[in-house]
């Protein structure tokens, strides 16, 4: 090994131990997940790839933080008068030990099989990845997310065709935010900060609440608003997953496609600039494994096409 090897090595060394001052491990687990007709092959890909990570996190280290596990059923009404019936199970990482940072091998996934018995799917699936040990003294956020009323600050996990979305928050110290939920068609969509914001960051102030999606708001912060949101489902129930980030350290967000529309009811709105679920984990990955101050947490919600 000559001396620009060596140097080469030890630098690499020296910025490991930086990245990973907090225990790391490589895991890998085979996790199986059930679900119900009415969620698409792809939508249950993801939950079942989500609930193989946070296996995994527990398996790294096990237990959880202030463990709230949330059940949700629902009984839908279809367009063809039939009866739907769903149960989406969510537990959010940040109540977890741990965290996943990246994923060391592609996710694998078997076939799904259906029970008859039971009338549920299954699908396996594998992860390997590397998961890093919570902070006791981790950046401890306050959000919730509400429907159509932004005076009830109880969290709404389910939604319906033509509800609005807002969301509050609250973070213990000056920071930045970032918001972005994967749709029923495995895309990431930034809600905030708005594509328009000159900064492209998000700045947050330590103690003041702060509530987003909603015209009747505002926060007076010199940031440009992130949009209004009415929700519309891809077909009778779509799952989606919203994400938070928030750091004391600005960073930049993933990168972005310019805005598809879309055409509901002969009306044609602007969608939010978005990327693949695959390339969002890959960037959200890296974020998390060079920033160990970074609060990521996310919440699992559904919308359907006809209230109850």
């Amino acid at each position: 090994m000559n001396v620009l090897r060596q140097i080469l090595f030890l630098f690499t060394f020296a910025l490991s131990t930086w990245t990973y001052g907090q225990t790391v491990k490589t895991v890998e687990l085979e996790h199986k997940y059930y679900y119900t007709s009415d969620v698409t092959l792809n939508q249950a890909k993801r939950a079942a790839y989500e609930a193989a990570k946070r296996a995994a996190i527990q398996k790294a280290f096990s237990g959880v933080l202030d463990s709230e596990i949330n059940v949700m059923e629902q009984s839908e009404a279809n367009r063809d008068g039939t009866k739907t019936a769903s149960n989406f199970h969510s537990i959010t990482f940040s109540e977890l030990r741990g965290e996943w940072l990246a994923d060391v091998k592609e996710p694998w996934y078997g076939r799904p099989e259906y029970d008859d018995a039971n009338d549920v799917w299954t699908i396996v699936c594998r992860v390997k990845g590397k998961v890093r040990e919570i902070d006791s003294h981790r950046i401890s956020l306050d959000w919730h997310l509400m429907r159509n009323s932004t005076e009830d600050h109880a969290d709404a996990r389910e939604f319906y065709e033509n509800d609005r979305l807002y969301m509050s928050f609250t973070a213990p110290c000056d920071g930045f935010l970032a918001v972005y939920l994967i749709d029923g068609k495995e895309k990431a969509e930034c809600l905030i900060p708005h594509d328009l914001e000159s900064t492209g960051i998000y700045r947050i102030k330590g103690g003041k609440e702060y509530v987003f999606f909603s015209r009747d708001h505002d926060n007076q912060d010199g940031m440009r608003a992130p949009e209004a949101i009415r929700l519309i489902p891809y077909g009778d129930v779509e799952f989606c997953t919203i994400h938070v980030l928030f750091s004391p350290n600005a960073f930049k967000q993933a990168p972005m496609k310019g805005r598809d529309k879309r055409t509901v009811d002969g009306y044609t709105y602007d969608l939010h600039p978005e990327l693949s679920a695959e390339a969002f984990y890959q960037w959200l990955g890296k974020l998390l494994t060079h920033d160990k101050d970074m609060v990521h947490e996310h919440r699992n919600i559904t919308i359907s096409l006809v209230a109850p």
